[in-house]
């Protein structure tokens, strides 16, 4: 099986060698757990992460151990705070975490060939959230930590943490309107999407939310790597 750049052997190839260790097909190894055959063959593909119920059926039914990049595992967590006040241990989840000050890593990360966006997350810390499970899980969501440089005020200040969910590259040209994370080959950034002619002229202009420490930047297609919509404010200081 193929490692990753730390070394480790990615989930997707570990749940597809696992199911041809055992002499099952796709639907027969998804009946087991629960999810359907076109499930089993996007998370082999490494196009989905299982969601935490998914994932712990996954551990216990086929002994596939644990992700510790990225294993969305439901468990008693301390929620901290900007304040420095953290809620009593409860049950929540924790996710990868990208500081500001680690983001050249991911920038690095991009240059180099990887087979989806969860790739990405390898080595990185993780954020524990004690936010209510969405409808959607939270497989491949991350959260971002906004800099200054993204001159989302006063909507997000320096040091807010944000959470966001991939978007699927043939997605990438159907995105309304929002706030998203756009990682390109020389730098990751976060900013409000109004303007998406991906489609028509393979072109995405990306707006600061303060105009006065921003300008308006325009990415061709050729330039984007991943995307992410933010979707849930976790943690915002109060300046």
């Amino acid at each position: 099986m193929a490692m990753n750049e730390n070394g480790e052997v990615p989930f997707y190839e570990r749940v597809r060698a696992r199911r041809r260790e055992l002499g099952l097909t796709q639907e027969e190894f998804g009946q087991r757990i629960g999810i359907s055959k076109a499930a089993v063959s996007a998370i082999e593909k490494g196009k989905n992460a299982p969601g935490p119920e998914t994932y712990s059926r996954m551990v216990s039914e086929f002994n596939l151990g644990s992700i510790p990049s990225v294993g969305y595992i439901q468990e008693d967590v301390d929620v901290p705070f900007s304040n420095g006040l953290k809620l009593p241990a409860a049950r929540g989840y924790k996710v990868p975490y990208l500081e500001r000050i680690r983001r050249d890593e991911m920038i690095k990360k991009a240059s180099q060939v990887f087979t989806n966006q969860i790739d990405l997350y390898n080595g990185l810390s993780t954020y524990p959230l004690g936010l209510p499970k969405f409808s959607k899980p939270y497989d491949g969501s991350f959260v971002v930590e906004i800099g200054s440089d993204d001159a989302m005020q006063p909507l997000l200040g320096s040091g807010s943490k944000v959470l966001a969910w991939p978007v699927a590259k043939e997605e990438w040209g159907y995105q309304a309107p929002g706030v998203y994370v756009v990682l390109t080959k020389d730098r990751m950034m976060v900013k409000r999407l109004k303007d998406n002619s991906l489609n028509e002229k393979k072109k995405l202009t990306l707006h600061p939310e303060n105009t006065n420490s921003g300008s308006i930047l325009t990415l061709s297609e050729n330039e984007l790597v991943a995307i992410w919509k933010v979707e849930r404010i976790v943690d915002s200081p109060i300046s």
